[in-house]
C-alpha cells in the first residue's frame, strides 16, 4: 500500500476529480481526515494547475549537490532555471548540509511550507518517513506531481503530503500571492517582488505543530524529529506560540527555520520569544542568535539537542 496521504474537503468534487486525474493509476491512496480547508478558489487554482501538469511528459532527473542523491521531477518551463541552480548548489547549499548532518534512517521529517518539493525529495531520501504540508494550491499540485514521478523509489513510499498550514491556532485563514506556485505565498504579508498585479486569494486551514504531531502520531521523546519551517514571514507567529509546547518536552525535535524580516520584521516581544526558545537547546547556530541575545532576522538557522553541523 502507498502511504502518501492526500487530505481534500469532504465535500469537494472538484478536488476529489484532481486528485484522481492526477494519480489515477495508483489505487491505494491512504487519507487523513485533516480538511485542507481551500474554498473553491483554492480548488480552481488547483485543478488548472493539475490540468497543466497533467500533459506534460517531460521528467528531468534532478541532482542534489550532496550525497549523490536525485529524483525524478516534471520538466517544467517555470521551474527549469530553479532545479539548475539546485543542483549547482546555489540555492540554499545550508539546507541540504544540514540535512545531511542531522537526518539518518532513524530521523521523522516534518517538513513546513514544503513548496514544489526541494527538500522533501531530498530528506525523504535520508529519513525514516516524511511529514510535508503545503497551503498554496498550486504548489501543492506541483510537489504532488513531482512526487508522482519517484513512485517506482522505496523512498517515495515513506512520504506523507498534507494540504493545509502551520498556524498559531486550529482555524480558517486567508493567504495570498502575487502568483500560486511562486514560494512566496503568504498568510503574514504579501510579498509582491515588483509586481503590482492584484493578488490571488483563498482560505486554508491551519493546525498548530503539537496538534500536527499527535495527529501524525510523532512522538519526539522516543524518535529524532527534524521540523523544517519555512512559511514566508509567518514564522513570527508560529515560533512564539511554540515555546510552552517546546518546554515541556524533554526530548526536543530539531528546529530549521527561515527568518523573512525582507517581507515583515517580527515585533520585539516576538523576537524576545524566538530568543527564549532558543535558550531551550543546547546548539543554536552562531548566526541566529547573537550574544547579546538578539535574533537574526533573516536567512536559515539551525536549533538542536543533537551536535552541531560542521
Amino acid at each position: 500500500m502507498l502511504f502518501i496521504w492526500y487530505s481534500w474537503h469532504q465535500n469537494s468534487a472538484v478536488l476529489s476529480r484532481s486528485v484522481g486525474d492526477c494519480n489515477g493509476e495508483h489505487a491505494f491512496y491512504k487519507t487523513v481526515t485533516l480538511d485542507s480547508g481551500w474554498d473553491n478558489r483554492a480548488y480552481a487554482i488547483y485543478q488548472r494547475i493539475s490540468q497543466k501538469l497533467n500533459k506534460k511528459k517531460e521528467v528531468r532527473l534532478v541532482k542534489f549537490p550532496f550525497g549523490g542523491l536525485t529524483a525524478r521531477v516534471l520538466e517544467t518551463d517555470e521551474e527549469s532555471s530553479f532545479w539548475d541552480l539546485v543542483e549547482k548548489g546555489t540555492w540554499e547549499l545550508k539546507t541540504y548540509t544540514a540535512l545531511m548532518h542531522y537526518l539518518s534512517s532513524d530521523t521523522v521529517v516534518v517538513d513546513v511550507g514544503t513548496w514544489i518539493g526541494p527538500t522533501v525529495l531530498f530528506s525523504s531520501q535520508l529519513a525514516a518517513r516524511t511529514y510535508a504540508i503545503e497551503a498554496d494550491p498550486a504548489a501543492f499540485s506541483k510537489i504532488s506531481h513531482n512526487l508522482k514521478q519517484n513512485a517506482q523509489s522505496l523512498w517515495y513510499h515513506h512520504v506523507h503530503l498534507q494540504a493545509g498550514c502551520l498556524g498559531v491556532e486550529s482555524t480558517h485563514v486567508q493567504m495570498k500571492s502575487a502568483l500560486p506556485g511562486n514560494s512566496m505565498s503568504s498568510i503574514h504579508k504579501l510579498f509582491q517582488q515588483g509586481n503590482n498585479r492584484a493578488p490571488a486569494q483563498w482560505t486554508v486551514r491551519c493546525y498548530r505543530l503539537p496538534e500536527l504531531f499527535t495527529i501524525w502520531q510523532i512522538n519526539p521523546t522516543i524518535e529524532h524529529v527534524f521540523v523544517k519551517i519555512d512559511i514566508e514571514s509567518y514564522e513570527c507567529k508560529v515560533l512564539p506560540n511554540l515555546y510552552s509546547w517546546l518546554a515541556t518536552l524533554k526530548r526536543k525535535p530539531t528546529l530549521y527555520i527561515a527568518m523573512h524580516s525582507q517581507i515583515t520584521t517580527c515585533s520585539k516581544e516576538e523576537y524576545a520569544m524566538i530568543a527564549k526558545i532558543a535558550e531551550l537547546y543546547r546548539f543554536r547556530s552562531t548566526s541566529f542568535v547573537t550574544g547579546n541575545g538578539s535574533v537574526a532576522p533573516t536567512g536559515e538557522h539551525v536549533l538542536s539537542d543533537l551536535i552541531a553541523p560542521p
